[in-house]
């Protein structure tokens, strides 16, 4: 039984069309160490002042991928349609999915640090906002003009306008690349392994700056393999979500929702704690657990796999027989 499973997977896997996938790949990963080369040679690295632009524009390499994989090699996506850039076979259809990106990634991204508690690794403060009020002050700055829990009011409530600009221009560049490209062109080998490898393909390719020390300061190394944790879990929702709908637009909400929500581990700490981003939050080993939890309820609901996975892309050429 293994050895039938297995071949019929490598048999999968032989007939994705690989040159346009290698070579959208390989553009989207040069890209994302050639934005990031400068900070690599700068003394500082990702503390120099102008380095602010560097993950922004990373962002778009993977975009700059499908540009060149569908401009060079002509197989492949004919349509915008096809790249997920339409709202699928109707808005009304896919506003559920949409609306589910834009509140209820957030929602989850929010969340995800009091899974932390539970484990004792996370230290919150609800009612004073201890650690929010430090870092407002930090430096001997003045007192905030406004007291602490509105100002938490007004960062919270802005999460959802954020999420339009900048935030889902920015993710629009990535999911374009993953969700909207390389996610279609892998559904030959079936959906699980679609959405799995697209996903680890998102993780590594953010390996040139997680190694400067992005999102995970403190263990860069091993910030590599938690990305790739992250984006496999993150990967399998917002692929669904694509795969729901034909469409990238919910993926690109709910991508730029969990950025402009990501801060929350910060806002809710007890002052004086520094939580290890690779264990809470969203982007953590225990922030995992809720997304883990949305993919299991999506499959006890036989949403996921996807019943009916729109045709995104022409066949791939057949391979040939021995």
């Amino acid at each position: 039984m293994r050895t039938e499973a297995f071949r019929r997977s490598a048999a999968g896997l032989r007939r994705v069309d690989w040159p346009p996938v290698a070579l959208f790949l390989a553009v989207a990963y040069a890209g994302a160490w050639l934005v990031t080369l400068p900070a690599w040679l700068a003394p500082r690295h990702l503390d120099e002042p102008w380095a602010v632009v560097i993950p922004p524009a990373m962002m778009f390499t993977p975009a700059l991928g499908v540009l060149v994989a569908v401009g060079l090699i002509r197989r492949g996506p004919r349509s915008a349609r096809e790249l997920g850039l339409t709202f699928g076979s109707s808005f009304r259809r896919c506003l559920p999915y949409l609306l589910f990106g834009w509140l209820a990634m957030p929602a989850m991204t929010l969340a995800a640090p009091f899974v932390g508690v539970l484990f004792g690794l996370y230290h919150s403060d609800l009612a004073h906002l201890s650690g929010f009020r430090a870092d407002l002050t930090a430096g001997g700055g003045a007192a905030p003009p406004l007291p602490v829990g509105l100002l938490a009011l007004i960062g919270l409530a802005a999460i959802p306008i954020t999420t339009l600009v900048p935030q889902a221009i920015l993710a629009f560049g990535e999911e374009l690349g993953w969700r909207g490209y390389l996610l279609p062109r892998l559904l030959p080998a079936g959906q699980w392994a679609a959405l799995v490898l697209s996903g680890a393909a998102w993780g590594l390719w953010h390996a040139p700056i997680i190694l400067l020390g992005y999102k995970y300061p403190s263990h860069p190394r091993l910030g590599v393999l938690a990305m790739l944790g992250t984006a496999i879990v993150g990967g399998v929702l917002f692929g669904w979500l694509r795969l729901s709908t034909n469409s990238i637009w919910p993926s690109v909400l709910g991508h730029g929702a969990v950025n402009a929500a990501s801060a929350a581990i910060l806002l809710f700490r007890r002052a004086g704690t520094s939580p290890d981003p690779a264990l809470v939050g969203i982007d953590g080993v225990t922030g995992w657990l809720l997304p883990l939890a949305v993919v299991a309820l999506l499959v006890a609901l036989h949403r996921l796999p996807v019943a009916t996975v729109p045709a995104t892309t022409e066949p791939a050429p057949a391979p040939a027989e021995p």
